[in-house]
């Protein structure tokens, strides 16, 4: 029943409508609010008059009556044949109100609408994960083991705020006039220099400030962009997820479905620092923030140069920051491109988490199948024995260690090199820390 009248709500719709259409008709509308209709249409201070006599949705709206309308404050003579007026509107076209909310004015707060989607149309989005989907794949990883930090978590997260820009930049195709440029830059890829002479803009820099400044800025402050907002939760884990993926391995990123990975990175104001040629020997690309790829490369040359030269003794971070820097110097006494190496949150994120790298109670060496040279590999195994080695042990050690047999072995320069390692008698030697001053 009408909240107004002794009516039910779907005999409004019957003209023209069978009972179960006007039944669904009058549905939506309860949940159909006054921002359906522009400002030519309906003013904001009629908007309010309405408000404030309790009037939120079309359904109760189509159900007022004049004489209940004309008795509120400030609502005039005037208002009568615009209410009127209104009510015909929606009642003759109710599915053009319906489609004009659904795909124009709706509020829609992600990633809450997810719940509400149970497919998304095949278009040039695809498929998304469903927010049943994501439950089912959380409740697998609790069963597993997998905690908030691990990979797979991490994995998850980053799918689910992937949707939620795809799902936005879709619902904005309908919404906002720039919303093709989104499409174009996020899904497809497409530089804005690419974009600008596609779509007639002056310049690569005017494409950015609309995606930048127009686009992500509200978004990520919690502000309405055409009626689409991020959840506080949301922007929550936003922040967290930039914290934990700057100067990180790329790997995570391999479970983005639509976005580019580059693009995906952007809206943290990061970027991948990409394996080149002559780097091939990292194990994995790297997520560092935007302006930052020479400094944090340069560091991580420098980390493993310096990591092969003092392969045997663990080194603590500030000893590793010191002969980084005296690596990285010019010279001239200067520092190439004008940036400080190493640099210092990327040289640590390094030490915590590289694979390669051993941690031996806040010290660290490079794990000894990844040394390079006979030396430092002959230094590491004298080191590690914590005993004295004969020639043919230091020798059967390395065989079984890098399944081959050492060309030399060169002890006098070993000596040179790492005068702790010192002959304890002829054709026997050892590891000797020298004394603390």
């Amino acid at each position: 029943m009408s909240e107004t009248t002794l009516f039910p709500d779907s005999l409004y719709f019957m003209d023209g409508h069978t009972e179960a259409q006007a039944m669904r008709i009058a549905q939506k509308f309860r949940g159909i609010g006054l921002t359906v209709f522009d400002d030519a249409q309906l003013s904001a201070s009629r908007k309010a008059i309405l408000h404030r006599g309790g009037i939120r949705n079309l359904m109760q709206l189509v159900s007022l009556s004049a004489p209940t309308a004309l008795s509120w404050p400030g609502a005039g003579p005037a208002f009568q044949p615009i209410l009127l007026r209104l009510q015909q509107e929606v009642m003759a076209m109710p599915e053009k109100y319906i489609e004009k909310w659904e795909t124009k004015v709706k509020p829609i707060v992600y990633p809450d609408a997810l719940e509400e989607d149970t497919a998304v149309p095949a278009d040039f989005f695809g498929m998304m994960l469903t927010a049943e989907a994501w439950a089912a794949e959380d409740e697998e990883g609790c069963e597993a083991g997998e905690d908030a930090q691990s990979p797979y978590a991490l994995m998850n997260r980053i799918a689910r705020f992937e949707a939620c820009i795809v799902a936005a930049i879709r619902d904005l195709q309908t919404r906002w006039k720039h919303a093709g440029i989104l499409r174009l830059y996020f899904i497809e890829g497409a530089s804005l220099t690419k974009i600008a002479r596609s779509e007639g803009f002056s310049s690569a820099a005017v494409v950015g400030q609309v995606v930048e400044k127009q686009f992500l800025r509200p978004l990520l402050r919690g502000e309405t962009l055409c009626g689409i907002r991020f959840s506080e939760s949301l922007l929550r884990d936003v922040e967290a997820l930039q914290e934990e993926l700057c100067y990180s391995v790329a790997s995570p990123l391999e479970v983005l479905e639509r976005m580019v990975p580059a693009r995906f990175l952007s809206v943290f104001g990061l970027t991948l620092m990409q394996r080149r040629q002559m780097d091939a020997a990292w194990d994995a690309d790297y997520i560092v923030r935007r302006g930052e790829v020479q400094q944090c490369r340069r560091t991580l040359h420098g980390l493993f140069s310096v990591l092969q030269d003092v392969a045997h003794a663990p080194c603590s971070e500030k000893q590793l920051s010191r002969l980084i820097a005296q690596w990285a110097m010019l010279p001239d006494g200067t520092f190439p491109y004008g940036l400080p190496v190493p640099h210092d949150a990327f040289l640590h994120r390094l030490l915590q988490q590289h694979n390669w790298i051993e941690r031996q109670h806040r010290a660290y060496r490079l794990v000894a199948v990844q040394l390079s040279q006979t030396m430092v590999r002959l230094a590491r195994i004298i080191y590690d024995a914590h005993r004295p080695l004969t020639i043919s042990e230091i020798s059967q050690l390395y065989e079984q260690r890098y399944l081959e047999r050492p060309r030399s072995l060169p002890m006098s320069s070993l000596h040179r090199r790492f005068p702790e390692i010192c002959p304890v008698r002829r054709g026997v030697w050892e590891y000797r820390a020298r004394p603390r001053r």
